[in-house]
């Protein structure tokens, strides 16, 4: 997809993986994969959400509201700003990718699937951040101060939090905390209602519910009418939904004839999506993405990718 960040790893299904889990995830893939036509598509999807955000206007407002500080300018990464790990991992795409020319950067996600294991999920964003740093000639105290915020539109830990920010700190003594300047933040559109802060509850009612209650969601919202509006922003999402289709379609067709090769039921299906994964993969797409489109959990993605 356009707007959501390419993040490869690797995966393979594990007999043990019930095949009732496996079902209700790829449930999933296949309603996910009826895209929703431009017209619909609202802030929490990937692709307007992408669009609307790599605006200044609309993503200033929101990192100083999120991070309580003045954030003076930004500078954004390409347009998929694609981060090369020169690793097996090969690489990841990024939905938005900031740099505030201070020695901070930003990424922004827009996260709609519950996926598991979140904490590793942020670990590999960071890592992949670090490493792009790094690759620029950086020594280690010249890494930049980093905020990885995952905005969910489902609670992720199940407490009924708003918001959940985190950092290292000692166990022995909290009041210790490692200033290695990664900061790693997770909103949870669900729980709006009770965020103290007004105009992040109001944000977060605007991603959940459409309902716009400051001059700030108005704007997303108005910013979103006039994207529908746009020839430009049109062609673009209906070239992504052409290539998707394409993509899945050959991505079926190869997964089938490595089920042959398996010579049995289960391996027709396992091959099928081993298929499906290896040529998304093959082609740049995420690890969301791929989860989405197959229809399996993300660290099930994990295990076929690092088998290639």
């Amino acid at each position: 997809m356009m707007w959501i960040f390419d993040g490869l790893l690797n995966l393979i299904i594990n007999n043990t993986y019930s095949l009732k889990i496996r079902a209700k995830y790829y449930k999933i893939g296949e309603q996910r994969m009826k895209q929703k036509k431009y017209e619909d598509l609202t802030f929490r999807d990937n692709f307007m959400f992408g669009l609307i955000m790599r605006k200044k206007e609309f993503c200033i407002p929101f990192l100083e509201m999120i991070l309580g500080k003045k954030i003076l300018n930004i500078k954004y990464a390409d347009s998929e700003k694609t981060v090369d790990t020169e690793t097996d991992a090969r690489s990841i795409r990024l939905d938005v990718y900031i740099d505030d020319g201070l020695g901070t950067v930003y990424d922004i996600e827009m996260q709609n699937v519950v996926q598991p294991n979140l904490g590793r999920r942020f670990r590999y964003y960071q890592s992949v951040i670090d490493t792009d740093t790094m690759n620029k000639g950086a020594d280690f105290d010249e890494l930049t101060n980093s905020y990885i915020i995952f905005i969910c539109t489902f609670d992720p830990f199940n407490t009924g939090l708003p918001m959940y920010s985190f950092e290292s700190r000692a166990n022995e003594d909290n009041s210790l905390v490692m200033d290695d300047g990664s900061h790693r933040i997770v909103l949870n559109t669900t729980a709006f209602e009770r965020c103290e802060d007004i105009s992040i509850q109001n944000f977060l009612r605007y991603i959940e519910t459409g309902e716009k209650r400051d001059r700030y969601t108005n704007d997303i919202d108005k910013a979103i009418k006039l994207a529908k509006e746009n020839n430009e922003g049109r062609a673009r999402f209906m070239t992504m939904e052409m290539a998707l289709k394409e993509e899945r379609r050959i991505a079926r067709s190869e997964g089938l004839e490595e089920g042959r090769a398996e010579g049995r039921a289960e391996g027709l299906k396992e091959g099928r999506v081993e298929g499906e994964v290896k040529v998304y993969a093959s082609i740049g797409r995420s690890i969301d993405e791929i989860s989405e489109l197959v229809g399996i959990p993300a660290e099930k993605v994990n295990e076929i990718i690092k088998k290639l």
